[in-house]
C-alpha cells in the first residue's frame, strides 16, 4: 500500500502497521481545497485474505474532490499485485 501512495499525486502523512492504518493527504489545488485519505489494512482470519478500506474526505466540507481516490487506490493495489 506504500508504494501505491508513493506513486501516485498523495503525500504519504503517517503509517502505521501494526494498526493497518494509512494517512494521506492530496494538497490544495485550482480544484480542490486538498483531501484527507485514510486507508484500513485489516487481515482476514489465518488465510491469506487482507480486506482495505480507503475513505476520502475533502478538507472542506462540500467541496468537490479533484479525484476519485479510492478507485485510483484499488486500481494500482490490483496492478501491483499481478
Amino acid at each position: 500500500m506504500i508504494e501505491v501512495v508513493n506513486t501516485s499525486k498523495l503525500q504519504l502523512i503517517s503509517e502505521n502497521k501494526t494498526s493497518g492504518q494509512i494517512l494521506a493527504q492530496k494538497g490544495m489545488s485550482a480544484f480542490s481545497y486538498g483531501e484527507n485519505i485514510a486507508i484500513f489494512v485489516e487481515r482476514q482470519g489465518n488465510e491469506l485474505k487482507t480486506r482495505v478500506e480507503v475513505v476520502s474526505e475533502t478538507v472542506v466540507p462540500g467541496n468537490t474532490p479533484s479525484e476519485n481516490w479510492e478507485i485510483f487506490i484499488f486500481k494500482e493495489l490490483d496492478a501491483k499485485l499481478r
